[in-house]
């Protein structure tokens, strides 16, 4: 996971990958029956419009390369306006997710949290 200040105060750019390697254990013997591993990338902004106003915006990947070809993966795509207020934050929060994990899915979402 990085973060870089594109324009100090104004625009940051952030980026990572994940790798992950998993076992999974049969319930009845206690004893590994097999692993699956997952990778995963995301690449974001934030634009910081005021002091009190930050958007930012968010594209995660994930490939759950579990034996499967093709790997079913996933995609989310993530639209937030926070608006601190008091010492707490507002966030709006749109989101978009693709999977083909169990059949090609789509969903949307919109929240609005307050994080204090």
């Amino acid at each position: 996971y990085g973060t870089y200040s594109v324009v100090p105060d104004v625009v940051d750019a952030l980026a990572g990958l994940a790798q992950g390697t998993y076992n999974y254990v049969n319930s009845g013997t206690n004893y590994v029956a097999g692993s699956f591993r997952n990778n995963g990338a995301f690449v974001g902004g934030n634009y910081y419009v005021k002091p009190h106003l930050t958007l930012s915006a968010r594209y995660d990947y994930f490939d759950y390369a579990y034996g499967t070809t093709p790997a079913p993966r996933a995609i989310a795509y993530v639209l937030m306006a926070s608006l601190p207020y008091d010492n707490n934050i507002f966030v709006f929060h749109f989101n978009r997710t693709q999977d083909d994990i169990a059949g090609l899915s789509n969903d949307f979402r919109a929240e609005w949290r307050f994080l204090f």
